[in-house]
């Protein structure tokens, strides 16, 4: 990249004599600037950049700088980074100065679980005694930018001179972050995480950016003005990324010579105000477009199609017309098209919902989008995704769900069972905590495709636990576990009828639960007539362990405990036997 320092003016302001045109002569509040140190390997770094974005949404005029340095960072450094986190000892990521305020002479460091951003409200409130102003226009074909700065000092300030700094910034840069707790959440992206207000680059080519406003009387009067003319080229890629034009902005800011009470080697600590400044375009030619993201979401429900959505920007001049077509060239299916009219500006991007595709499961479905006119004109702009999804499980007769619980369950977790149309069948909105609880789902009674939905308010999933779905054989069709604020899985029933039956249909239905069990567990057996019945409980050997004598079944349903605490831990098998045939359900004893 090439800098240049084009031309400097600094004088006091006095009748007749003034030089300023964009830049506030009026006393204004200081504006925050977040300097943010983050990196892709730091799990809890998407709650800071949520809480400085959050905090830059309530407070226009905010300015944010992600800093990527250290241990975590792995990519996206630049050779600025250590040197400014080397102002203050940073005891955990992420972490950020807000205009590098100090404390009896240390930089404070700002923590996502600590102070958070309350210090920025008393930076906001203060009169500054300085204002800032800028503009930048890039030129589009040449990549070369040009950035006016005004600075003018609406009170005195007792110092021999004072830093303008202008650092370019990027954002939508998508790529990896680890996130602990699914923070941020808009910033995720089917293909990576969206970085934003990324610190690319120094347009000054100095660490704390070039001196400004020198007087050697020690003072910097009020009416000092300051202009300054640079020009930049821009790179085509800083740190192994693209930088892409229309992501890009500069922070503008002015900060003080020095900290009082700290050593001379602590350098610019105070911020006094900054400006976020979005730089204008000139040489916008040709019909350009990139597929910025294509995604393709399950549909639940086991329907072998997927949602899909697409966002196209325009990489030149605006679009008016656009043609597309898509398919998955996995399946013999025909293309579909996409037709857009409207007005997509220059580097602007439009995110839009597409018809669905069918996907075939247990397989790669490799889905692919490609424009193939702009306004008119033929191009070739395409972009493949490789989506993949599972089969439901099947399984037959009644299920039901066994869920291992923590210690915030009723406070926090809950389910649903839904229907192929996506109807609530059953729902559980409150889990009892630390055990494990047994839920048969009895509201299922014909066959067909289902969907569990497993809901953790808090977001982080059940610590230690999991939700696991079971058909009546015991066969386990669905298991959710680990982090999550909630999680589909489909999962089909294809009979309501399980197990060696009666030969006339006496036992519809028999089931266990809990299962496995500790102490006791409950049969449940679905008669569709009158009858006697046997029961007994045989070990893998058919040796009878457990003898529960005769019941009489009535029609319905009928539900008989049974004490396994004298049993040891192991598989066996629950026997029922009446004059027309025997079924048996396997039973698990943990202890």
């Amino acid at each position: 990249m090439k800098r240049f320092l084009l031309a400097m003016s600094c004088l006091a302001l006095s009748a007749g004599v003034f030089a300023q045109t964009i830049v506030s002569t009026s006393v204004q509040k200081r504006n925050a600037v977040f300097e943010e140190y983050t990196g892709i390997n730091c799990g809890y770094c998407p709650n800071g950049h949520q809480m400085t974005s959050a905090y830059a949404s309530q407070h226009p005029g905010t300015v944010i700088m992600n800093i990527h340095q250290g241990g975590y960072a792995a990519a996206y450094t630049t050779q600025w980074g250590n040197t400014l986190a080397s102002q203050v000892a940073i005891n955990g990521y992420p972490a950020f100065t807000i205009n590098r305020n100090t404390n009896g002479g240390s930089l404070i460091a700002n923590y996502y679980g600590g102070s958070g951003t309350s210090g920025a409200n008393q930076i906001i409130n203060q009169d500054s005694p300085v204002n800032v102003a800028a503009t930048a226009t890039i030129d589009a074909e040449t990549r070369v930018m040009t950035v006016h700065v005004e600075v003018y000092y609406t009170a005195d300030v007792a110092q021999e001179f004072n830093y303008l700094q202008v650092a370019l910034l990027q954002d939508n840069i998508i790529g990896y972050q680890s996130n602990y707790g699914n923070y941020n959440p808009d910033m995720i992206t089917p293909d990576g995480y969206r970085h934003m207000h990324m610190l690319r680059d120094m347009v000054t080519g100095k660490v704390w950016g070039d001196t400004i406003a020198e007087n050697a009387n020690g003072t910097i009067t009020a009416g000092t003005y300051v202009a300054k003319d640079y020009t930049y080229t821009i790179p085509a890629t800083i740190s192994n990324e693209a930088v892409k034009l229309g992501d890009i902005n500069l922070a503008v800011f002015v900060s003080d010579s020095y900290a009082a009470g700290a050593s001379a080697a602590v350098q610019a600590p105070n911020i006094w105000t900054g400006v976020k400044v979005v730089p204008e375009y000139t040489g916008i030619t040709g019909n350009n477009a990139s597929v910025t993201s294509l995604e393709a979401t399950q549909q639940f429900g086991c329907k072998n199609q997927v949602s899909m959505k697409v966002s196209l920007r325009s990489e030149g001049a605006p679009i008016t017309s656009l043609q597309a077509t898509y398919t998955n060239t996995s399946v013999n299916c025909q293309p579909k098209t996409y037709t857009y009219t409207g007005n997509i500006g220059t580097f602007q991007q439009i995110t839009v919902d597409l018809e669905d595709l069918p996907i075939a499961f247990n397989a790669n479905n490799n889905i692919e989008f490609t424009i193939t006119s702009i306004n008119g004109a033929t191009v070739n702009v395409n972009k493949t995704i490789t989506y993949t999804e599972t089969a439901p499980a099947e399984g037959s007769g009644h299920p039901y769900l066994v869920v291992k619980t923590d210690q915030y369950a009723s406070q926090e977790n809950s389910f649903q069972i839904l229907d192929a149309e996506g109807n609530v069948v059953q729902e559980k909105t409150s889990l009892p905590n630390s055990t494990r609880d047994t839920t048969m789902l009895n509201e299922i009674t014909t066959p067909g495709c289902y969907t569990l939905v497993a809901i953790d308010s808090y977001g982080d999933g059940i610590s230690s636990g999991w939700y696991r779905l079971f058909d009546g054989a015991d066969i386990r069709l669905a298991s959710v576990s680990g982090s999550f604020a909630e999680k589909r899985v489909d999962f089909k029933i294809t009979s309501m009828t399980v197990g060696l039956n009666d030969e006339n249909g006496i036992i519809a239905q028999s089931i266990l639960y809990p299962n496995p069990a500790n102490s006791s567990t409950t049969l449940a057996i679905s008669a569709s007539t009158a009858a006697s019945a046997k029961i007994s409980v045989v070990d893998m050997l058919g040796r009878v362990v457990m003898n529960l004598g005769e019941y009489n079944l009535t029609t319905g349903e009928n539900n008989i405990n049974i004490n396994t605490s004298d049993l040891t831990q192991g598989t066996y098998f629950v026997r029922v036997i009446t004059n027309e045939g025997m079924t048996s359900n396997r039973l698990n004893v943990v202890k």
